[in-house]
């Protein structure tokens, strides 16, 4: 199983894939993590912003917006031509994927199937949002939201009850994105027409809600999945 984790800067998503691999028992590796000792870090060096180390580049890697904008242009050249580049890299090593910015990246992933379940994690209620030149995907591209704007232990709570939801073992794929087969909130199972319809509820047609309460199911609360 290979898991994007995505999120804006500070809003937990790192900590969130360190959870959901010990929960699944995969392996996580962070992009930038990566993408430093591969490349970065020496890219910057020669451009004469020099680091004492590896590890002390990387925790710069936030330190102005300038800073986050020339990390993102340089995994941007590494991903070229192919925009996948680095997510093939990555995924040679680890099975969860965290912290893709780019939404060419993303698409590129997407066309070759990466990917089995994308996860958004978002705290906007305590922190901000990184601007469009280091960060391009939305909640939209995910299949499951986590809400992480409580503290550390709801978090993880909620993610060890999104790991013991059935539909996150066995997992129903269509069209790319996965859908609960069961809702949360009222334990309705979800009918075969709504699967159908990529995973839109028959009533309003949007994605990822419950045909039988409206709820938003890939919206991961501390209520879901008790």
């Amino acid at each position: 199983m290979k898991l994007l984790v995505i999120g804006h800067g500070k809003h937990g998503k790192d900590t969130a894939a360190e959870m959901l691999s010990t929960e699944l028992q995969l392996t996580n590796a962070s992009s930038s993590w990566v993408a430093c000792v591969e490349f970065v870090f020496d890219r910057l060096g020669s451009e004469g912003t020099n680091y004492a180390s590896k590890l002390a580049c990387w925790k710069d890697r936030r330190s102005s917006d300038h800073m986050r904008a020339r990390w993102f242009d340089l995994i941007a050249a590494y991903n070229t031509p192919d925009p996948a580049a680095l997510a093939k890299l990555l995924l040679s090593r680890a099975d969860i994927y965290t912290g893709m910015r780019s939404r060419d990246e993303y698409d590129a992933c997407a066309q070759e199937n990466l990917f089995d379940l994308v996860v958004w994690v978002e705290a906007f209620r305590r922190e901000q949002a990184e601007g469009v030149g280091s960060m391009q995907l939305s909640r939209d591209d995910a299949d499951i939201i986590i809400d992480n704007n409580g503290t550390p232990e709801q978090l993880a709570q909620r993610i060890r009850r999104l790991c013991k939801a059935p539909w996150v073992i066995e997992t129903v794929e269509i069209g790319g994105s996965v859908t609960p087969t069961v809702c949360p909130r009222c334990r309705e199972p979800q009918p075969p027409e709504a699967r159908e319809r990529h995973g839109r509820c028959c009533q309003c047609g949007l994605h990822g809600r419950c045909c039988h309460c409206g709820y938003d199911m890939l919206t991961i609360t501390g209520e879901d999945y008790a």
